[in-house]
């Protein structure tokens, strides 16, 4: 499959969001920005990103790539416990490619990757089998990565396509540089600029940032 099949295929891409849901979703923003935060412990944070999750049952991806709840959801991945982000990484994958070049879930999918990444360094995997885990990830960038000699060259991918690298290579999302002329200035939170991320006056990745992940993982970077 091209570009221009995915621009023409529809089962590709999520239907438009309701404006039911838009309007609950905007409705929780003081709460999302909390649950980001410190503004809520995590018993709390963890209560209502599983209340928002069942409210978006089938329309995850669509509140993804809305610009009215795009930032929201960007929240909603931040907060998540690894169970919670494995789910919404599971109902992204059948849309995968259109969320990654769309300008609004792109970002989403950036925040999603991450949380991921910080949950797997700081956190561990907890009561979530590594079987499940490794399944649920590789079938998420599978096909994003089938179709990586195009959508690297697409603004809004590229940086989705960076950020599945680095989480499969066990590293920190690295922060995009901004110049006076990017058309790109999104910041993502949990992800480290290069400097941060390579050992100093050298060229190769410092051990202290680096997480274990599943011996697949390093092969989709192959």
């Amino acid at each position: 499959m091209d570009q221009s099949d995915f621009d023409t295929d529809e089962k590709s891409r999520p239907q438009r969001l309701d404006e039911t849901t838009a309007s609950y979703l905007t409705a929780l923003e003081t709460q999302l920005v909390a649950s980001a935060g410190e503004g809520m412990d995590e018993s709390e944070r963890e209560v209502l990103v599983e209340n928002v999750l069942s409210e978006l049952q089938h329309s995850t991806a669509s509140a993804a790539c809305d610009r009215r709840t795009n930032i929201l959801m960007e929240k909603l991945c931040y907060a998540a416990s690894l169970p919670q982000l494995l789910d919404i990484m599971t109902r992204f994958t059948m849309y995968g490619v259109f969320l990654a070049r769309n300008r609004h879930s792109s970002h989403v999918l950036q925040a999603m990757l991450a949380r991921l990444c910080y949950l797997l360094k700081f956190v561990g995997l907890g009561e979530v089998e590594e079987d499940v885990a490794r399944d649920i990830v590789l079938a998420f960038v599978t096909p994003v990565l089938n179709e990586v000699t195009w959508l690297a060259k697409e603004i809004n991918a590229t940086h989705v396509v960076r950020s599945i690298f680095c989480m499969l290579a066990g590293v920190p999302v690295i922060t995009e540089r901004k110049g006076k002329g990017s058309k790109h200035q999104h910041s993502v939170s949990l992800s480290e600029p290069i400097e941060n991320i390579v050992e100093p006056g050298r060229f190769f990745v410092s051990k202290s940032v680096c997480f274990d992940v599943p011996e697949e993982f390093h092969g989709m970077c192959m």
